[in-house]
């Protein structure tokens, strides 16, 4: 092969070998849909919301934006709470689901609701009702937690958490485009490849490719 590698050298690299390259995109997409389908078990995720409030108790009916701007500012301090340690074990505990208070940490997540006094809490799991509960039992915990550490603060359940009845993954269809993207790229690499590679004198093209002089003559290939 001319140690010059165009575009157009590549284009008819593949397109000599088509088939390989749809065998191997089948090959990839299937493999990755029947992995994530029948392998991979579903998670199923539920939230809930909390309002935060600095104030314990509202003497006043109007809210300045000083106080909204202070429970926004509290939001993330609360979430810090209550990723704790010793509020996860708590939670463990109270929900009785047989997993630990590491376990729980990692399948929840806690964020501001754009950028306001809300904080949602979700949980992901593999089973829809232990889900459901997780998001339930840290919302009850969490304004006894709350009271315990900070004074003058507050939390209040805005959402209960529902049952999810569909998954949200894993996103078998993706996972399948990206079983079959993957399988054609290292297929189209292994012809590339293996081309660059082959050294061998193949045909009168090749000769004028490696040599640059006239062919005199041909031996013709008699079966």
């Amino acid at each position: 092969m001319s140690a010059k590698l165009t575009v157009l050298n590549v284009a008819e690299m593949l397109l000599k070998r088509w088939w390989i390259l749809l065998l191997a995109l089948i090959v990839g997409a299937s493999a990755f849909f029947s992995y994530f389908s029948f392998v991979v078990e579903p998670s199923y995720a539920s939230s809930g919301s909390l309002f935060v409030n600095n104030m314990r108790e509202k003497k006043s009916e109007n809210v300045s934006i000083g106080d909204m701007t202070t429970s926004q500012m509290l939001v993330w301090t609360y979430m810090e709470l209550l990723k704790s340690n010793t509020f996860m074990d708590q939670v463990a505990k109270t929900a009785d689901l047989g997993y630990s208070g590491g376990q729980i940490s990692g399948m929840i997540s806690m964020n501001p609701k754009n950028d306001t006094e809300i904080m949602q809490v979700t949980a992901s799991t593999h089973n829809p009702e232990h889900s459901q509960k997780l998001v339930n039992t840290i919302l009850e915990c969490a304004p006894i937690e709350i009271d315990r550490i900070i004074e003058g603060g507050s939390v209040k359940v805005v959402d209960y958490a529902y049952l999810p009845t569909k998954p949200v993954g894993p996103n078998v269809l993706l996972y399948t485009l990206v079983g079959g993207a993957l399988g054609f790229a290292i297929a189209a690499g292994i012809i590339v490849l293996r081309e660059i590679l082959d050294n061998r004198v193949k045909d009168e093209d090749d000769l004028l490719k490696l040599y640059n002089v006239p062919v005199l003559g041909m031996i013709p290939d008699i079966r």
